[in-house]
């Protein structure tokens, strides 16, 4: 049964439905039209066409006014013409999964035009020419595939976006450096690209750019260069001819791996910071910062020339927790022309094994500390670590040989401090020249017997706190 408040209920809803009017039943009189927009209207766009974007004698298409524009076919240019010329600020070119193939120039804009703002997008260049916009101010390029043409892949100017992109075997006219898979002004930001075969860089960018998430391989001038302050992330450059991966002063390089080029790894100008990364199997040095940088969590690994060291870095930087491995020069070489005032090098925590050459080779003004170096310098009378400058600390690090026929720690040098390192299997285990501060050195002799407990409540190994042990 329903209660007051029930029936109070239903009889409001009684009224609401009295109250209540449909529509007509029966459509009007005459045809149906639409009551919506087409696609033109509600996505304005006009297709390239000898009608809408009439051409000359130095192009298929021209652009000459501000809009949205879309292939619908693929577009042949002969040689001498460029695909699309575009003379207006403020284009989008979709290519509509269209190619552009042929002998010419592809897509273009004047020399020396004030056009800004133009996208190119979703399509092949294929055997004619690249994106040539080099010029252009905020240009976006983006899900294109780009091969075989006879210049450069891509190439815009300042504030620009490119992303997404295969750049392949470009500059088939002739192996100019010039012609990069994809090169940008300064500021711009390239991710997620590959660029393989060009005769010069894979990418290059220019100062304050980013680049990120891209692979090359196999081009002529390098993998991937980047300006002042620029940051390279999360990116692998193998095979390249000269470095693998460079920035330029200030920059970052950061996740990334340089394998198998003929010059160095990774290198960056003063004040660079390289962090988590791998160089592995180079024909020069794996990883060098030139001077005031960082390099850290880092490894160096199979680089195979006489003068292939692990990490090389200049005065005033530091080297920490890195990783330096069976490299054909040094393992770690760093501020060897600076004397004991001027800025030196950090080394802390390192692990350096199996260098043909010095383990570590440092200049004046370096702190070594906390470091591994195991089985490193093959080469007779040489060392396993040799300190060559003035103002050097050198301190509680392992230095192990098998059984070498030189130096552990050797300071050829005066002003530098040797405290509580130890160094075993050298004929030599300490070589430490005059009016240098050192721990004693004591030579611990190995027990016959082992142990197993707390110990004593009297070292019998040492006072000197600050002693240095051979055994």
């Amino acid at each position: 049964m329903l209660g007051v408040a029930g029936i109070a209920g239903v009889a409001a809803l009684g009224a609401l439905a009295t109250r209540a009017k449909a529509g007509p039943i029966d459509p009007p009189v005459g045809p149906v039209g639409s009551t919506g927009k087409t696609i033109s209207e509600a996505v304005p766009r006009t297709p390239l066409s000898a009608a809408n974007t009439p051409g000359d004698s130095t192009a298929v298409y021209v652009i000459t006014q501000t809009g949205s524009y879309y292939l619908t076919g693929n577009v042949t240019s002969p040689s001498g013409k460029a695909a699309v010329r575009i003379e207006a600020s403020n284009v989008t070119l979709d290519l509509n999964g269209f190619e552009i193939l042929g002998a010419g120039t592809g897509i273009v804009v004047p020399f020396a035009s004030p056009a800004t703002a133009i996208t190119v997008r979703n399509g092949t260049l294929r055997g004619g020419g690249g994106v040539g916009l080099s010029g252009v101010r905020l240009v976006r390029v983006e899900d294109l595939t780009i091969a075989g043409t006879p210049f450069a892949g891509v190439a815009v100017g300042d504030d620009s976006v490119v992303r997404r992109v295969i750049s392949d075997g470009n500059g088939t006219t002739g192996a100019l450096s010039s012609y990069h898979g994809i090169s940008a002004g300064a500021r711009s930001l390239i991710s997620d690209c590959m660029c393989r075969s060009n005769p010069g860089a894979g990418i290059s960018a220019s100062d304050g750019s980013v680049v990120s998430g891209c692979t090359v391989s196999s081009n002529g001038s390098g993998g991937i260069s980047v300006g002042t302050d620029g940051v390279i992330a999360h990116c692998t450059s193998l095979n390249n001819t000269a470095t693998g991966i460079y920035g330029n002063s200030g920059s970052v390089i950061e996740s990334c791996v340089a394998g198998a080029n003929t010059g160095g790894g990774i290198s960056a100008a003063s004040g660079a910071t390289i962090r988590a990364c791998t160089a592995r199997a180079n024909a020069g040095v794996g990883i060098t910062v030139s001077e005031s940088g960082l390099i850290e969590d880092s490894t160096s690994t199979l680089n195979s020339g006489a003068t292939s060291h692990g990490i090389v870095t200049g005065g005033g930087s530091t080297i920490s927790r890195c990783t330096s491995n069976q490299n054909g020069g040094s393992g770690i070489v760093a501020n060897t022309s600076g004397s004991g005032t001027t800025p030196g090098t950090v080394i802390e925590r390192c692990n350096v094994r199996l260098n043909t050459s010095y383990g570590i080779l440092a200049g004046g003004g370096c702190v070594i500390r906390d470091n591994n170096l195991v089985s490193n310098a093959t080469v007779v009378g040489t060392a396993s670590m040799r300190v060559m400058g003035t103002g050097c600390r050198i301190e509680g690090n392992q230095v192990v040989h098998s059984a070498f026929n030189g130096f552990g720690i050797q300071v050829n040098t005066s002003g530098c401090v040797v405290v509580r390192n130890s160094c075993r299997g050298h004929t030599f285990n300490y070589s430490i020249d005059t009016n240098n501060v050192y721990g004693s050195v004591y030579n611990g002799t190995v027990a016959s017997t082992g142990m197993s407990g707390n110990g004593t409540s009297i070292s019998t190994f040492s006072a000197d706190p600050w002693a240095n042990v051979a055994f």
